[in-house]
């Protein structure tokens, strides 16, 4: 994997391909955002049995425990329309799962979600649409008991109250992945 040294801003693309003995295999590449420069191993670099898939992804953090803000300190304003859909869907979950806590009375001591969208086409188009999403929830909280509420406030939220997930489900499938960790060692 290779980072373009121009002004363009790299993303992360993967790719996959069959080969002759029918064993798929994947590899991840970068594309600038001009996408005319490639960075796939030399060989088989333009390989016609290569499909691209383009991959949109956006992560945001809790910040002071009553807001998310991207990981990247972009504003929406520089954001494209599907990053945008994707800041949207992962800051509802967020928050949907913050509310819920909220009556539980826990502040988790970091809360990131990352929304990734998986696109038809190999380059970001308008006509682009979204085959899959992928949102990842990384939580830290103080104890195993806030352990247990947090993972069942982050299963509500993505599974019943996220109107934007809900919508998302309509659109492709949503796949979820989470990890909860409690920094406090537990009493014997």
């Amino acid at each position: 994997i290779g980072i373009s040294e121009g002004k363009n801003k790299p993303v992360c693309i993967l790719a996959m391909r069959k080969s002759p003995d029918g064993i798929q295999r994947q590899g991840l590449f970068w594309l600038t955002a001009a996408f005319g420069e490639r960075f796939l191993p030399r060989k088989r670099q333009y390989s016609s049995n290569w499909n691209i898939i383009m991959i949109e992804k956006v992560t945001l953090h809790l910040v002071d425990g009553a807001r998310f803000e991207p990981e990247s300190g972009s504003e929406c304003d520089a954001m494209n329309p599907k990053a945008l859909l994707l800041y949207a869907g992962a800051k509802c979950a967020g928050l949907t799962a913050m509310h819920i806590l909220g009556k539980e009375r826990i502040v988790p001591k970091r809360f990131e979600i990352s929304l990734s969208g998986e696109l038809d086409t190999p380059v970001l188009q308008a006509g682009s649409e979204f085959r899959s999403f992928h949102i990842v929830y990384n939580i830290e909280c103080g104890t195993d008991a806030d352990q247990t509420k947090v993972g069942r406030a982050v299963k509500l939220a993505q599974e019943r109250y996220c109107g934007l997930m809900q919508m998302l489900r309509k659109i492709a499938p949503v796949t979820t992945e989470y990890a909860v960790v409690s920094t406090e060692p537990a009493v014997v």
